[in-house]
């Protein structure tokens, strides 16, 4: 197949989120009150944008009643996505100043040329960047624009209608303008309501535009849904375009257009699915297949099919395909046109090379215009399973055409009677026409927003479905209601009935509406395994039931959870204190309940988790020693239990002090003398040595005595000679605290009592002589 984009495009993904900015501004029905319209965002937004990582999103967010942004012109750069929530709403101002391109101060007037006004978005060079987000951005062009801080006589679109009647243009800002980009993408988010085209694409390549929502009055002038310009290698899929102008429109100015795929997309009001006119340089292998068209018979400037140049903006335009596309209430099915303005002047050739519809069904009566230039530059078409119900000759326009017919029947065959014209016809089978029930042509857009992707068997789960028209009411039926009722708005009756979730074919949540368009719906619990959730819209007397939604989800028994363990401080002294901290971890928010640590087999404490999945126990009492502690999550509903990894630690032992002390500083000979002993530790009295104590008199060993429970311990003798004894103590140490000796404590053993002993002290040392020299003589 030539018509289509050469990239192999899958559905986009919201990138990681670098800022939430929270709305300050409240919506009601009719959109912000006069006295909020000054209170641009526009700083705040811009600022995030500008700091935000490559790869990363600026997340709009609601903030309680607060659910609004006003805008004005701000610009994406590279590599970073604006994401608007399912419940924001970003409104463009109002004000003609704040979209001035330049000093003339254009915007909101009249004149020869239309480049007056900045785009509210505008993304140059922004390549790998992005608009995505299920929320809503509305240009307000219906309102009339504010000057000087008060409403005018005019809005956007009353500006557009008048540059009409007077042949001039209309300087009104673009919604979206994506400027020389390549690989941008627009997801989800709604357009609403834009002063002038919706969405334009100058330039680039790889743009991406998936589940787009336009939403506009078919009679709002030229509020284009997309336009491609110059633009190659497209994908715009599951789209829903409803407005005044374009719904599609590919033009081919310098350097061209290539390579563009429309998709599985429904087009409501709208000048159809165009080609051209700009085309001058080219404009080559287009695809629009599974296309549906939805009009209004109030409606007839109402389009499908549309390729459309003239001599002033011509080119070649080649290998263009419509396959698989319903219509209804639209007054021209088919439009192929090199006169598109019948007052050009130039010698730009309009040229349309194999141009091919096949499965084309229209179910209501339509026109269909085919026409080649000129027989020198004819169009050449095929035609294969072609049906206009209804069609009547005087529907159908021809000349200049080379016609290839079937196999599958056209029922119009008979009618290409023009100018010029030369017929294949090889029809040859009676297949029937492609069918388009009414399914086909969806009033309503449904979406279910994904949340959780896995979640446990335990859990609750809330998913949210948005429901809302497919189009606008009439602006001339708004102004209308205008008169009567000041809280007019362009939107449609609210659908009412009830939407039921689905798994598979098993109803897990029905929700009756009540107004708006964004619901929660909760769900009965799933089973654990791999589910997907659509949903169904029941109907109601102004729409159709619709079914909507693709939601994929994992039950699982329990999530795996990750436990990790650190400890205060790698320098342990035992009798200190060291606080050990254990984080817990998931995938489904913060886990909750309780985490056991433990020292070996010895369980030390069981802790709660806080709010940040964080526990604490702090061990005051630590022997010396080597431990290997853990810490166990204990598990919940959501989470499986989980052990952390094991640290290693070395508890060292503390310091210790040693005194030793006789009961009496004098004795008589033979009298007992007790020696007190006293070991402590520098652990604030939480733990007690234990172990000996070795005794000296100088040095000669005593005795070795071992300690008590207090960490005391004594030794009595009265063996001692007489004199001044020098005693000291030597602790040996245990596991918990290291050894240490003792300060010499002395004590004096007499041979009289203490008092007589001091009166006749110098005579003491030759006494001691003599009674040692004795003591010889008897051995």
């Amino acid at each position: 197949m030539y018509s289509q984009d050469t990239r192999t495009v899958s559905e986009p993904v919201i990138p990681p989120v670098c800022t939430v900015l929270k709305a300050q501004l409240s919506s009601g029905p009719t959109g912000l009150p006069i006295e909020s319209e000054s209170l641009l965002d526009t700083g705040r937004v811009q600022a995030a944008l500008d700091a935000c990582p490559n790869g990363q999103a600026v997340e709009l967010r609601s903030d309680q009643q607060n659910n609004a942004f006003l805008l004005s012109p701000i610009v994406i750069k590279k590599s970073v996505v604006l994401l608007v929530d399912e419940d924001v709403i970003v409104f463009g101002s109002r004000n003609p100043r704040d979209y001035d391109a330049d000093s003339r101060l254009a915007c909101g007037t009249l004149a020869a040329t239309n480049t007056g006004c900045l785009p509210l978005i505008q993304a140059y060079h922004a390549d790998k960047a992005g608009l995505m987000g299920f929320g809503v951005i509305d240009g307000r062009g219906h309102l009339p624009m504010l000057i000087n801080g008060k409403p005018a006589d005019m809005s956007w679109w009353d500006l557009a209608a008048k540059a009409q009647t007077l042949s001039l243009n209309q300087n009104c800002p673009k919604l979206v303008q994506l400027w020389v980009d390549t690989n941008f993408t627009v997801y989800k988010i709604t357009l609403k309501n834009s002063p002038f085209f919706h969405l334009e694409s100058l330039g680039g390549s790889g743009l991406t535009v998936w589940g787009l929502k336009v939403i506009a009055p078919y009679d709002a002038r030229n509020t284009d849904a997309v336009d491609l310009i110059y633009t190659t290698n497209v994908t715009v899929t599951n789209s829903f375009l409803s407005e005044g102008d374009d719904n599609i429109a590919v033009g081919g100015s310098s350097p061209g257009a290539s390579n563009i795929t429309v998709v599985d997309s429904h087009f409501g009001d709208g000048h159809g699915a165009s080609i051209g006119n700009y085309a001058q340089k080219g404009i080559n292998n287009v695809l629009f297949d599974r296309i549906s068209f939805s009009g209004d018979t109030a409606n007839a400037n109402q389009i499908g099919i549309r390729i459309k140049s003239d001599v002033s903006t011509g080119g070649l335009v080649n290998n263009i395909t419509y396959q698989n596309v319903c219509m209804q209430n639209v007054r021209s099915a088919i439009v192929v046109d090199p006169f598109y303005n019948r007052t050009a002047t130039g010698s730009s050739l309009p040229e349309f090379r194999n141009i091919v519809l096949k499965n084309i069904h229209a179910t209501t009566e339509g026109i269909v215009k085919i026409q080649g230039h000129d027989a020198a530059v004819p169009t050449s078409i095929t035609l294969n399973n072609v049906q206009i119900d209804g069609v009547r000759s005087t529907d159908v326009t021809t000349q200049y055409t080379k016609f290839e017919l079937g196999p599958d029947p056209v029922n119009l065959a008979s009618m290409l009677t023009g100018t010029g014209n030369s017929i294949n016809n090889a029809i040859s089978s009676k297949n029937p026409p492609y069918d388009c029930p009414p399914a086909a042509f969806p009033k309503v857009i449904g979406e279910l927003i994904p949340a959780l992707q896995t979640l446990s068997f335990s859990q609750d789960i809330t998913v949210k479905a948005q429901l809302f028209p497919a189009k606008a009411l009439p602006y001339a039926t708004y102004q209308t209601n205008l008169k009567r009722n000041p809280s007019a708005t362009l939107d449609l009756p609210a659908p009412t009935g009830t939407i039921t979730i689905l798994d598979g074919l098993t109803a897990v949540g029905t929700f009756k509406l009540n107004g708006g368009r964004l619901f929660s719906i909760p769900l009965s619990h799933l089973a654990v395994g791999k589910h997907t959730l659509n949903a169904t819209y029941s109907g109601d007397t102004n729409y159709p039931a619709i079914s909507f939604g693709n939601y994929t989800l994992e039950v699982i028994d329990h999530f795996p959870s990750q436990t990790s363990l650190t400890v205060s401080s790698g320098n342990i002294v035992a009798g200190g204190s060291v606080t050990l901290t254990a984080m817990v971890t998931g995938t489904a928010g913060i886990p909750t309940g309780t985490v056991t640590f433990a020292a070996g087999d010895n369980q030390l404490a069981t802790t709660t988790l806080d709010s940040n999945g964080n526990a604490q126990f702090n061990w005051n009492v630590v022997p010396g020693g080597s431990y290997v502690l853990t810490a166990t999550y204990g598990g919940s509903s959501v989470y499986a239990a989980a052990a952390g990894p094991a640290v290693s630690v070395l508890v060292v032992p503390a310091r210790s002090t040693t005194t030793v002390a006789p009961d009496a500083p004098v004795h008589m000979v033979g009298d007992d003398l007790v020696l007190s002993v006293v070991v402590a530790g520098t652990t604030l009295g939480l733990l007690v040595p234990s172990g000996t104590v070795d005794l000296f008199d100088g040095v000669n060993k005593l005795a070795t005595v071992t300690l008590d429970a207090t960490g005391a311990g004594s030794y009595t003798t009265n063996t001692l000679d007489l004199g001044i004894h020098s005693i000291t103590c030597l602790y040996s140490g245990d596991a918990t605290f290291v050894s240490s000796s003792s300060e010499v404590a002395t004590a004096e053993i007499v041979d009289q009592p203490a008092s007589s002993a001091a009166s006749h002290s110098i005579q003491r040392p030759k006494r001691i002589i003599l009674e040692k020299l004795q003591l010889r003589h008897k051995l």
